[in-house]
């Protein structure tokens, strides 16, 4: 009934000699990462997001601090907002720490899916992506602009005898 478009960033590995980055290529989606709002310190340790983590465990002890300071209620409130915002902005995270690792954003796609969002994403990059093809399956014998027609050259509105064109690929009148 009502499908959703998830959008994605895509991001390509360091280049390797001889490993195809296009199976290692990363989809990222925008918006809310709910690992993260759930589970976010084994979040940042699957994705190895080191610095992240670190700043994550600050963070997490200076609103336990506020415990100290302003009472359990507003450090529970704080803890709250604190878990909503770094899940809206988890994966803004894992963009930047792909990218202090050497990755390179390739471009985006969109889809209901991760999958779907890849295949859109390499079929209009396909020729960027495919593989090269081997020296003796490419033709030898350059391609050529097939002949003019010989005889008196056709237009569709200057002349009377020919009908009128209709649509964008008109016939020759005869």
């Amino acid at each position: 009934m009502f499908s959703r478009t998830t959008h994605y960033t895509v991001h390509l590995p360091p280049e390797k000699e001889g490993v195809d980055e296009a199976l290692r290529a990363v989809f990222i989606k925008d918006g809310m990462n709910w690992p993260a709002l759930f589970i976010p310190f084994l979040w940042l340790l699957y994705r190895r997001m080191w610095l992240p983590l670190l700043l994550y465990l600050v963070a997490s002890g200076a609103v336990a601090a506020l415990g100290f300071r302003f009472g359990e209620t507003a450090a529970q409130w704080c803890g709250l907002l604190f878990a909503i915002l770094f899940a809206l902005e988890a994966n803004n995270l894992r963009r930047w720490s792909l990218s202090r690792r050497g990755w390179r954003e390739a471009g985006a796609a969109s889809g209901r899916s991760e999958d779907e969002a890849a295949i859109r994403f390499f079929g209009r990059r396909e020729d960027e992506f495919a593989a090269p093809r081997p020296m003796a399956s490419r033709s030898v014998v350059p391609e050529v602009a097939p002949a003019r027609p010989r005889g008196r050259p056709w237009s569709a509105a200057g002349d009377r005898d020919t009908p009128e064109v209709m649509g964008l690929f008109p016939e020759r009148g005869g």
